[in-house]
């Protein structure tokens, strides 16, 4: 039965609900024209459910997505926060990480180790990705239709651009540029700390590199793209929380309870209500190669889950 049921529309269907809460889905995303790349990231997340994609290689999508919606769904991961990668970037460690550095964006965390300063330094990973785009080629189509008035004097210029004809060209252009408004670009642009930086490590405004919040060997962001390092130190078996937190996650959709409770709110001294557990799940999570259906699957076959 648990495999019949595992293999069914029905578990396509509530996993998709389950990663909808956990990623915040819209239809209409921030920006107004932005229900199409809603309906394509959404279209995508249910793509990724249907083939079974590793758990490892989804978030990996999401981190590195680049390109128009309509090219790579994944790219909504930060269309859902466009204008805000700051935030963009506490909600992949508390998603993923299950760690919350909110409140070390304004000041140094007064519940946890984290500082300001090591929040600037895990956003500036993914800092310069740009969601608005078509600007370039907006300025393009723009001076194309324009050539001809290179010759007219001022007042010819200006009467020609109140005709109806050029109002029409105007909203035409305008009409065609919507869809190549949203995307996601990787740009060099470099994140600052805040005018207001009241610590001794740094001056308010000067620049940041970019540094993981847990210190992992092979990442050298200097060496590859960055954002791709920033990835691949995400989904690393290295990383001393993102397998912990998925396979508590799992867990808790099981039994209704995590392991370690809350579940995005791990800690150095969080304790474990069964710790071998644990450390058992997640050598399971990293033996199955991140296949959350086989996961669950094994789950709901554990005498546990019977009774």
């Amino acid at each position: 039965l648990i495999d019949e049921l595992i293999q069914s529309p029905g578990y396509d269907s509530q996993m998709f609900n389950w990663w909808a809460d956990l990623l915040r889905l819209k239809s209409r995303m921030r920006g107004g024209n932005q229900i199409q790349a809603g309906q394509l990231y959404n279209h995508w997340v249910k793509e990724t459910i249907q083939t079974n994609t590793p758990y490892d290689e989804m978030v990996y999508s999401m981190i590195t997505a680049e390109g128009y919606p309509w090219e790579n769904g994944a790219v909504g991961y930060y269309l859902r926060d466009t204008g805000m990668p700051l935030d963009n970037m506490s909600n992949t460690a508390q998603v993923f990480l299950g760690t919350q550095m909110v409140c070390a964006q304004c000041h140094n965390h007064p519940f946890d180790k984290w500082t300001q300063m090591e929040y600037y330094k895990m956003a500036s990973f993914t800092y310069g990705i740009e969601t608005r785009m078509g600007k370039e080629k907006y300025a393009e189509i723009r001076s194309f239709f324009q050539k001809d008035n290179q010759n007219l004097s001022p007042q010819a210029k200006k009467k020609k651009a109140q005709s109806k004809e050029a109002q029409s060209l105007r909203k035409a252009i305008g009409e065609m540029m919507k869809p190549l408004q949203y995307g996601a670009r990787q740009t060099t642009r470099k994140l600052a700390l805040p005018h207001d930086y009241r610590y001794k490590d740094a001056k308010p405004k000067s620049f940041v590199s970019s540094e993981p919040i847990f210190a992992v060997d092979h990442l050298n962001a200097e060496l590859e793209n960055p954002v791709h390092a920033y990835g691949k130190w995400m989904i690393s078996p290295e990383n001393p929380r993102f397998t912990k937190v998925i396979a508590n996650r799992m867990w808790k959709k099981v039994f209704g309870r995590g392991i370690i409770e809350p579940v995005d709110d791990f800690k150095d001294d969080s304790e474990a209500s069964i710790p071998d557990l644990l450390i058992h799940l997640e050598s399971l999570m990293v033996r199955v190669s991140y296949d959350l259906k086989e996961f669950q699957r094994i789950l709901h076959n554990v005498e546990a889950f019977e009774r």
